[in-house]
């Protein structure tokens, strides 16, 4: 996996285990969840790889095939990630929920939201986007969008976006000790908003974002058919 890839998973999960921490999981037995939000029982304990991995062919098939799960974003005590097989949702045993992360929005098993499947439009892209979900057995808890883009995409720039999808900014600030990292958090209906702009010293002229929303009420939906 390039990169920039790890880096944004590596950020997308610990956003995701705070944002989801102290929710109940659905059916987690003493080995382990025995069955997804959905339904699913085809749950398969995959061993966890540590460290920085080198890319490869091999190595990107047995992910595929869920022979091994790449720790990024992992306790290091977690040996084994349970993993559905059908829609690939992972159990995450520090936020007690079950998450996904995909480079198709419509892949899924509850649609993503509009603020997150769209945000990304009209952005000059230097990468892949990542999408991210997590959901309990009732509800979706957090969406998350992450990728690399150059600084045409500035706070101001990306904080006129969320208020064009009726996200009212709540907190526009940057970190003084950390001037390259700033914040926009915000708020829609019940749903909370948190964007971080990560200015890259290595990257020169681009800006890392990830977007975070976190959902009030926004049930799940039946099990879709699995676009992966």
């Amino acid at each position: 996996m390039p990169a920039h890839r790890h880096f944004a998973l590596a950020v997308m999960c610990f956003v995701a285990n705070v944002a989801c921490a102290g929710e109940v999981a659905a059916s987690a037995g003493t080995d382990g969840p025995t069955q997804c939000p959905f339904g699913h029982k085809s749950i398969k304990a995959v061993p966890i790889l540590y460290g920085l991995l080198r890319h490869s062919d091999e190595l990107q098939r047995q992910i595929d095939n869920l022979e091994v799960w790449r720790g990024v974003g992992c306790a290091r005590d977690e040996k084994t990630k349970f993993v559905c097989t059908e829609c690939r949702y992972a159990f995450e045993p520090l936020a007690q929920a079950w998450a996904r992360f995909g480079e198709n929005p419509q892949s899924f098993a509850v649609p993503l939201a509009e603020l997150v499947a769209g945000f990304a439009k009209n952005k000059q892209l230097t990468s892949r986007l990542i999408y991210y979900q997590c959901v309990t057995d009732k509800k979706v808890l957090s969406e998350s969008i992450a990728f690399w883009t150059t600084t045409d995409s500035t706070k101001e720039v990306v904080a006129a976006c969320l208020r064009d999808r009726g996200v009212k900014i709540t907190e526009p600030r940057g970190l003084v000790e950390n001037p390259s990292l700033q914040f926009l958090t915000g708020s829609a209906g019940g749903d909370t908003i948190m964007v971080e702009l990560h200015t890259s010293n290595l990257r020169r002229g681009e800006v890392y974002i990830t977007m975070d929303a976190k959902f009030a009420n926004k049930p799940i939906a039946p099990a879709a058919t699995d676009k992966r």
